[in-house]
């Protein structure tokens, strides 16, 4: 699958991009191709699939033409990218962490730490208003053209049972296009899975018989529960588990030829998250018990296991191997398709941090991990082995290498920087040069996390919880203990009882929370896990933790606005969000 992606990567301007107002919904996407020549063979259907599993990479994605038409300046071009998923810069993975206590952003400050509540203006209608649409909102083109994509591998799958007794080649390409189509549809609903997180449901093209009607269809205000939401979740549920049946089981899809390809646990890991956050919206216990299915039968199968060091997770991680068993999936990397999450986070001037050799020519100092985040982690956590708060720089008057240390108590009260730099997935830069690596999307720690929370949702935290917990803080050397740097200061202070040995569901809830955020920082997980879980009165942690921010928050930022460009299409009959 690999050597697919690398080569077939230019027809992601044929099938990922927007040229139009009118194109938001109507997928021409063929380009040269037409209905009746494309796809047809074997290869053309992997030359599809290719193209699809680019809007879930790291790059920065096609462009826009119609935008990159008029840009004039370098923020114009930059606007005119239909960012991918897991892009360093303004998809959704970065967009997911930067706008919460995990990450600050030095190029965008209103997505920094909650504050793009400040800065909302300029958000919807203004410079980051092409951020939202290109970054986010376009992937409703995405699904509209995996619903083209999936009604042809659906005909063609007819055509063949209808020659009668089938070949050993027509059962062949029977398998391959209904493993295609179930791909196709876990896609759809990843896609559909990222929208609503951040919008709420929206118009969605699922029926391939209105693929080319332009009008946008009446759409409510987010609301979890109403009539409109109920069916956008339906559809989206549905796709997963029908594509369940027809993916490539884990063994096939994390090993050999068919490595980086989607399989049944993606689908898995994608409904068990939709359940855990839909009981969490909706106050429904029962979500809670059909989130539970999924998350044991990935605990049961037997195929994951955490890796013995934390660092082993992304540092093992190769585009032709996962490494570890800890990895579910990743996305995969090569010469030709780079990450620049390298580039983007560490300080100028670098020349090792952690330990890791790295090129002092192409870093760019955009993202930090604020102190108060960095603090939260207790003394000895292994962890903090991949977070530098200190680095190494040739001092250009002497010529020597120096150390500079960022992580003092005093750094909180000078113009040194804002917090450290994550290391997480960084390789050395022999490595990374030739693209020999990739990114951890889902994992198992993930998983046992997901279990005890679950677990703690539907009976308190019972033994069961605390074992799945104790699973990932015995690995960071951690074991849930008391003992934690203050967020102010960096000195030690002592907690009143620990995680595992409380019988109370909200103690254990928030130290979960925070336990997620040390696990999983800089993974895309953080927005979602602090609307998720709540505090004692009910309120999102989202929002209480805005508030020691002193950034002015209500139950609106749960939702990000429609972007500018929707709501004019939508003349109208297109309902913003509540508070919008």
């Amino acid at each position: 699958m690999k050597s697919i992606i690398i080569k077939l990567l230019f027809i992601v301007s044929v099938i990922l991009i927007s040229v139009s107002c009118q194109d938001t919904l109507e997928p021409k996407i063929y380009s040269f191709y037409t209905e009746n020549n494309f796809p047809k063979t074997n290869d053309d259907v992997n030359f599809v699939l290719s193209s699809f599993y680019a809007n879930f990479s790291s790059e920065w994605g096609p462009q826009d033409p119609n935008i990159l038409a008029t840009a004039k300046t370098n923020a114009e071009k930059k606007a005119a990218v239909m960012w991918s998923v897991y892009s360093c810069t303004n998809g959704w993975y970065h967009l997911s962490s930067s706008c919460t206590d995990e990450m600050t952003d030095k190029w965008n400050p209103i997505f920094g730490a909650f504050s793009y509540n400040d800065g909302l203006g300029s958000f919807v209608n203004g410079n980051n208003g092409p951020v939202l649409w290109n970054g986010l909102y376009q992937r409703v083109t995405v699904v509209a053209k995996a619903t083209a994509f999936i009604q042809q591998f659906d005909d063609q799958i007819n055509a063949i049972k209808s020659k009668g007794a089938l070949t050993s080649k027509d059962s062949a390409d029977v398998k391959l296009r209904l493993r295609a189509k179930a791909e196709l549809k876990c896609m759809r609903a990843w896609t559909m899975f990222l929208l609503y997180d951040w919008f709420g449901a929206v118009d969605v093209r699922l029926d391939p018989n209105n693929l080319m009607d332009t009008e946008l269809a009446i759409r409510p205000a987010a609301n979890p529960t109403s009539e409109y939401t109920k069916k956008y979740l339906r559809n989206m549920v549905s796709d997963l588990k029908v594509a369940i049946q027809d993916m490539y089981t884990p063994t096939e899809a994390l090993s050999g030829a068919n490595y980086g390809r989607l399989h049944k646990d993606v689908a898995r890991m994608l409904l068990m998250k939709h359940y855990m956050n839909y009981a969490s919206q909706t106050n429904t216990s029962s979500y809670w018990d059909s989130a539970k299915v999924y998350c044991d039968q990935i605990i049961s199968s037997g195929k994951y296991s955490l890796a013995s060091e934390y660092s082993d997770v992304f540092s093992k991680l190769t585009n032709t191997d996962p490494g570890t068993n800890e990895i579910i999936w990743a996305t995969t990397y090569g010469p030709t398709r780079q990450s620049w999450h390298f580039h983007t986070n560490l300080p100028k001037g670098c020349n090792n941090i952690c330990g890791i050799d790295v090129d002092t020519a192409s870093l760019w100092d955009g993202f930090q991990i604020p102190w108060s985040f960095y603090y939260k982690y207790p003394a000895g956590d292994t962890r903090l082995k991949t977070i530098g708060s200190e680095f190494y720089k040739v001092n250009p008057k002497t010529g020597k290498n120096e150390l500079i240390k960022l992580g003092t108590a005093a750094a909180l009260q000078t113009s040194l920087p804002t917090g450290a730099y994550a290391v997480k997935w960084l390789i050395s830069f022999d490595r990374s040069s030739t693209g020999q690596y990739g990114f951890a999307a889902f994992r198992y720690a993930d998983v046992l996390l997901s279990a005890a929370e679950i677990e703690n949702n539907l009976n308190g935290p019972t033994q069961i919880a605390k074992n799945y917990l104790k699973q990932v803080t015995d690995r960071s050397g951690t074991s849930a203990a008391v003992d934690f740097m203050n967020d102010e200061t960096g000195n030690q202070v002592t907690g009143a009882v620990t995680a595992l040995a409380t019988g109370d569901k909200q103690v254990f809830s928030d130290f979960l929370l925070d336990e997620r955020g040390r696990e999983l920082y800089w993974e895309g997980w953080r927005r979602m896990d602090l609307i998720r879980f709540k505090n004692a009165a009910g309120e999102s942690k989202f929002i209480e933790y805005a508030k020691t921010q002193n950034k002015a928050a209500d139950s609106k930022y749960l939702y990000f606005p429609l972007p500018f460009k929707a709501m004019t299409e939508g003349k109208g009959i297109y309902q913003n969000n509540p508070g919008y």
